[in-house]
């Protein structure tokens, strides 16, 4: 087993969850948080949208991953996404779900990606 392997695994029986996939594409952009009572803009995040491919039981499946990046990143053009497109990774998960026949979920910012 790879050492990424045993990272991964011991991760995982420590009760943390992740899901593997092949890294098919990433973005970066802002999204606007606007007050519903005066419909004002009230701030804002930078938030990257990560799209990954996943063998189901039903063959290859799109999931699509987020992450809400820290305050201090205001500028989506700064982001840098590092991982490398057809490459498997495990993504740390804080949050997915199932909805209209499409998976996504919420990267945990606080654990890395594990290249595989």
């Amino acid at each position: 087993m790879k050492p990424n392997e045993q990272k991964l695994l011991a991760a995982i029986l420590d009760g943390q969850i992740y899901v593997v996939g092949e890294f098919r594409s990433g973005l970066a952009s802002a999204k606007k948080l606007v007050d519903s009572t005066d419909g004002k803009v009230k701030g804002g995040k930078v938030m990257v949208r990560i799209l990954i491919e996943v063998e189901g039981f039903f063959g290859v499946e799109p999931v699509m991953l987020m992450q809400f990046l820290p305050e201090s990143v205001t500028d989506p053009a700064s982001v840098k996404i590092e991982w490398e497109k057809g490459k498997r990774y495990a993504f740390p998960l804080s949050k997915i779900g199932r909805e209209n026949g499409k998976t996504s979920g919420f990267l945990d910012g606080n654990r890395e990606v594990i290249p595989l």
